[in-house]
């Protein structure tokens, strides 16, 4: 059957595989135009970098903390002779507690501290990616960040490197774009008066 042509021509069935998206709503989201430059490879290295980050955190609590553990392992007992002469109170007598206590802090000052004055992590810095406002593409605030790290712990896709995932998770999370697309949407945007 051949397609009608002229003036009562049917229109062309629309094409159901590519779904339309309004980039009114969510700035840096994977596809969205304003942010043309591939991110993908560099966010998850980034979150690679913050990962050794936070596990030097973790291994910094064991050698301050961990006294008591290295007593139990033998021949460590030299190495950690100073870390179990200081004392931490609670710590010092749960040392997984103030290993725990160190992954945080380091964890809370890269995600979060960090984030807050550099709008990026350092390992956000190091592949030259910063977060933007999802709702409008700025900065965003200290509250938002520490949403953000708060939400992390339960939201396993942010920290595997990108999207979060559910139901208007896009407005939750802060994204990681790429800092020459946020100088050039700052160029080409007219100063506000």
């Amino acid at each position: 059957m051949t397609p009608r042509t002229g003036p009562r021509a049917e229109p062309a069935p629309a094409d159901r595989s590519v779904p339309r998206r309004s980039y009114r709503s969510a700035h840096g989201e994977p596809g969205d135009p304003r942010y043309p430059s591939p991110r993908r490879l560099r966010t998850v290295l980034a979150f690679v970098v913050d990962l050794a980050l936070s596990l030097a955190g973790l291994a910094g609590g064991f050698l301050a903390f961990g006294g008591r553990i290295a007593a139990r392992l033998g021949p460590l007992d030299v190495h950690y002779a100073a870390a179990r002469s200081v004392h931490f109170g609670v710590l010092s007598r749960y040392p997984g507690l103030g290993m725990l206590c160190a992954l945080l802090a380091v964890s809370f000052a890269n995600r979060v501290l960090v984030q807050w004055i550099a709008r990026a992590t350092v390992g956000k810095a190091l592949f030259a990616l910063c977060v933007v406002r999802p709702s409008d593409g700025r900065r965003p605030t200290l509250r938002q960040y520490v949403t953000s790290w708060l939400l992390s712990f339960a939201n396993v896709a942010d920290l595997a490197g990108g999207a979060a995932t559910g139901a208007g998770a896009a407005h939750r999370f802060p994204a990681a774009v790429r800092m020459r697309d946020v100088r050039a949407i700052k160029r080409h945007t007219p100063a506000e008066s």
